[in-house]
């Protein structure tokens, strides 16, 4: 699993400008599913074709996001200092006097416009970034305005289970599902299962809507990650180590009761380790699936995290497998 979630974190794959993301993904699905195309917003749909009767089977979509937040230039100063914006939800408190990486490779540090931006000042606009140059002119020979950038990505093993590091939040679920996938490949299905990558998922949940559109599931589950608050007094249930979270609800969408108890059986047939998550800080790209088209009974598979959009965001891997047991049980189900 770790080497998994290091082959995707390498790739810089801010919202709107997946695609080195999107062909690392692609290349793993390949071996492992029947079809698969790109849409016109980059979401990567692929097939992996059951063995039920015509009318007995369903289409069951089964998504993560693969972009992450990041930040895009918006001007240069006379002096060489980078002024940005953040794409998606970024803490800037935990992002300042941090190294950060553009495309081309070009390094630098974000950090305080002035001497007197107030230590608790999270927005991007009291921030610029230093990538070393002394003007304007030279620093526009490395970077343009709408470049994009993002925090340094390292996954570090802070355990036997326990890895931390960064954009875990952005590619653990594609994570799971490329290794449920992989999984799946030398046993039969019943359904017809599309994995779905989608884009732009930071940027206000805007590619999941669209895939499910153009699939048109009898249900979907989402990989995702949730919050885990275990660290400090909290009314979120869900802890690090305690397995596979199950979504109930969280802020963007409340979730078909009927899915979430098959999901609960489907655990407990197969001694998986599993949780139920009852969130109230999370937004989830699942939410669009739900309200396209007609309606679409959904819910989530997630892994808990720690530490969410900052710098060093923490996983337990033990969840990261669990999850992966629970998307191949229901996948091989006849649901």
């Amino acid at each position: 699993m770790i080497n998994m979630i290091r082959k995707l974190t390498r790739q810089i794959s801010v919202s709107g400008s997946e695609k080195k993301v999107s062909d690392a993904v692609l290349s793993i699905m390949a071996d492992c599913t029947d079809k698969s195309h790109t849409d016109a917003l980059g979401n990567i749909i692929t097939l992996r074709r059951g063995n039920g009767k015509d009318g007995e089977k369903k289409k069951i979509m089964l998504i993560s996001h693969i972009d992450e937040t990041g930040f895009m230039v918006t001007d240069i100063d006379e002096n060489g200092f980078v002024r940005f914006e953040s794409v998606g939800p970024v803490n800037m408190l935990s992002a300042a006097y941090s190294a950060v990486e553009f495309e081309n490779g070009t390094h630098g540090v974000i950090v305080p416009a002035s001497e007197g931006v107030p230590a608790k000042q999270n927005s991007a606009s009291s921030y610029v970034l230093d990538i070393g140059k002394r003007s304007k002119s030279s620093a526009g020979q490395r970077i343009k305005t709408g470049d994009i950038f993002r925090l340094k990505s390292e996954v570090v093993r802070l355990s036997e289970k326990r890895i931390a590091g960064r954009p875990l939040g952005g590619r653990i679920g594609a994570a799971v599902l490329a290794k449920a996938a992989q999984s799946l490949k030398d046993y039969d299905v019943f359904h017809d299962i599309y994995f779905v990558f989608s884009v732009q998922k930071e940027a206000g949940c805007r590619g999941a809507g669209s895939a499910a559109f153009s699939v048109d599931p009898g249900f979907a589950v989402s990989a995702d990650v949730t919050c885990a608050e275990d660290c400090k007094p909290s009314n979120n249930p869900v802890k690090l180590g305690d397995g596979a979270a199950i979504k109930v609800m969280d802020k963007s969408i409340v979730c078909d009761p009927e899915l979430v108890g098959a999901l609960k059986g489907i655990a407990l047939e197969n001694n998986i380790r599993y949780q139920l998550e009852v969130s109230a800080c999370e937004t989830s790209d699942i939410s669009a699936v739900q309200r396209t088209a007609s309606g679409i009974p959904c819910t989530a598979i997630s892994v808990p995290l720690r530490y969410p959009h900052t710098s060093h965001e923490e996983i337990d891997l033990g969840d990261a497998e669990e999850c992966v047991k629970l998307i191949c049980a229901l996948a091989r189900s006849e649901l």
